[in-house]
This record gives C-alpha cells, structure tokens and sequence, in this order.
C-alpha cells in the first residue's frame, strides 16, 4: 500500500479511481490483512463502491442492482470512470470533511441520550430516539 503523505489525493475515492484505472485496486487494503482475504469478493465491494460513488446519478446502481452484486447474484457492472469528471467537488470533499470534524458541536450527555446529530454538508439533522430501525439489532454479547 503506497504511503498518501504527500500524494496528490485528498480524498480515498480519488485514489481508488485512479488504482481502478491502474488496474491495481488491491492497493487499498490494509497490508495488515496479509493474505487473510478473498481477494475476489474485496475486489467486487471496491467496484460496487465506486459504481455508487459516480458523479452522474443516472449512472449509479440502484440499491438493488447493489445488493444483487455484493451477493455475487449479478455480475458488477465495469465502468471507465474518469477522476477528473469530479473536478474539485470530490478532491475537496476530504477537506471539507475534515474541516467539519474539527467544528463539530459538542453535545452535553443528556442531549445525546435524547437525540442524535447526523451532520451533512449543508446541514444538522435531529434524529429522534422515537424513529425506529426496520428490523430490530441486538448486539452481540463479548463474555
């Protein structure tokens, strides 16, 4: 995995759209994971991402097609995508992102118990803790 200090990519989707384009995807794992992966599965959720990532909207999946692909029932689609098409809007997102971070609103205890803040780029969004999940998640014990 090549070292990003210093690279010209700012944001994680700019250096995989470039790998993709270098043929080279594997790059982006963690070499921590050595060979401990299915390399064709990893390669198939990094191709399905990106394809959901596109700039164009009409070109990305529908979360069906997504789900179909990740479970290998349908083949994903291959698509040239060319990094440049997202000009500075993607390379700035990891800027932006990162600037945001740093400004988050800190919330007192109660108030986080009593809602949660989802942040966007253009706004705050309250979740009420009376929303519910479609299906219920019970998390799995450690002992």
């Amino acid at each position: 995995m090549k070292h990003l200090e210093n690279s010209p990519y700012v944001s994680l989707v700019d250096w995989a759209l470039v790998l993709q384009q270098e043929g080279n995807l594997v790059e982006l794992l963690d070499p921590k994971l050595g060979s401990e992966f299915y390399k064709e599965e990893v390669l198939r959720v990094i191709k399905v991402a990106l394809l959901c990532v596109n700039s164009s909207a009409a070109l990305r999946p529908m979360m069906s097609e997504v789900v179909n692909m990740l479970e290998g029932r349908s083949s994903v689609r291959e698509t040239v995508v060319d990094p440049t098409a997202y000009g500075e809007q993607v390379r700035l997102a990891g800027l932006r992102d990162q600037y945001m971070n740093q400004n988050v609103h800190q919330v007192s205890s109660a108030e986080y118990e009593s809602q949660t803040l989802v942040r966007s780029s253009d706004s705050t969004w309250m979740a009420s803790p009376s929303s519910k999940d479609l299906y219920p998640y019970q998390v799995p014990s450690l002992t």
